[in-house]
C-alpha cells in the first residue's frame, strides 16, 4: 500500500500475512508492507523492501524469521516516534 500509513508490517510470510489478511478484512489500516521477497499479498496490497519514505508510524509489527531481524529492523533507525508501539511475533527473540 502506499502512501502515509499508521501500521507498518515488517515482513510478510505466514504470519505476517494472516495478520494482514485479518487486519484487511477488518478495515483497519493502511497498511505499509515492508518486505522484499513478499509473496501472495492480497489483493491490492503491494509491498516494499524499504519502509515509507515519508512520516513514521504508530505501530510496527515484527513478523520475520528470528535470524532476521537484526537486519530487517536497520532501516527503521531513526523513523521510530517516541510513542511508536512495537510488537514482535517471533519466536525465540527477547525485547531486551
Amino acid at each position: 500500500m502506499t502512501g502515509e500509513a499508521p501500521i507498518w508490517l515488517i515482513g510478510c510470510g505466514n504470519m505476517g500475512g494472516a495478520l494482514l489478511r485479518r487486519w484487511l478484512a477488518e478495515g483497519l489500516g493502511p497498511v505499509a508492507v515492508i518486505d522484499p521477497a513478499a509473496r501472495n499479498l492480497p489483493p491490492g496490497v503491494e509491498a516494499s523492501a524499504r519502509p515509507p519514505a515519508e512520516g513514521k508510524p504508530d505501530i510496527v509489527v515484527l513478523a520475520v524469521k528470528p535470524q532476521a531481524w537484526a537486519q530487517a529492523v536497520l532501516p527503521l533507525a531513526g523513523r521510530l516516534g517516541p510513542l511508536t508501539l512495537v510488537i514482535s511475533v517471533m519466536a525465540g527473540v527477547r525485547t531486551e
